[in-house]
């Protein structure tokens, strides 16, 4: 039973990884491709004299970067609130302790 849950772990955290690199590849992808495929018809070519192209660009990044650091912080007070139930579940098994 314990070596069927080992492999378990280990498939999900395999799974987990895979998952993460592809968001990470995907978020690549977005800032450098994304504005020419929502906002092509706009951005042909961009000279030195297109500011207002550029800032659209620069606006589209700016809001890909947030969406992925907003998704790492509801992660990591995910990841905060589960640790907090397996260290009070902890302290219970051990000290008796209820919360």
């Amino acid at each position: 039973m314990q070596q069927t849950e080992k492999k378990r772990s280990r498939l999900l955290q395999a799974l987990a990884t895979i998952a993460a690199l592809a968001a990470v590849g995907c978020l690549a992808v977005m800032l450098i491709q994304g504005p020419w495929w929502f906002d092509g018809a706009h951005l042909d070519r961009l000279t030195k004299d297109d500011a207002p192209k550029a800032v659209l660009v620069t606006g589209f990044r700016t809001a890909v970067v947030s969406f992925g650091l907003a998704t790492v912080a509801v992660l990591g007070a995910y990841l905060t609130w589960k640790n907090l139930q397996v260290t009070r579940e902890t302290l219970d098994a051990h000290c008796g302790h209820r919360w």
